[in-house]
This record gives C-alpha cells, structure tokens and sequence, in this order.
C-alpha cells in the first residue's frame, strides 16, 4: 500500500507483484472506517486476494486502528508489521 501525500491531495494505491490497483484520491481526512470501506475493501482485496501473499502497511493510525486489523484477520489477509 502506498500513500502519497502533497499538501492537501491524498493518494493511495495497492501494488503488488503481478498485478496493481488505480490510483485512488483520497478526499478529506482519512479515518479507520473510510480506509477500510474505501481503500482496504475496494482497493486491496481485489489485488491480495488472487494471491494471498503478505500485505504490509506503514503505521499510520487508521491503518493500525482495530477495525481495520480486525477486518484484514477476518479476509484472511497475513500482515506483515
């Protein structure tokens, strides 16, 4: 997962070795239940899931916060923290 940030503009994009998501814009603030509805499920789970290799993330606080670890145990996903 790849975030970028310029200013206000926030990017995100899923890639992986065989395969890559769009670029998604980011608009206001990103919390723990918008990256889960809008990044994780929308965005990595049609990349991961073909494969089911390792995901890893920085340690941005919505991306630790419980929903979203919670909701990667529950897809299956391995996190590499």
């Amino acid at each position: 997962m790849t975030n970028l940030v310029v200013g206000s503009i926030k990017m995100s994009a899923t890639i992986s070795y065989a395969r890559r998501t769009h670029l998604a814009h980011v608009k206001g603030n990103l919390t723990a239940i918008r990256y889960r509805d809008e990044i994780l499920h929308r965005h990595l789970l049609t990349v991961i899931g073909v494969q089911r290799e390792m995901f890893q993330q920085d340690h941005v606080r919505p991306h630790n916060a419980r929903v979203n670890m919670d909701f990667l145990v529950n897809q299956n996903i391995n996190v590499l923290s």
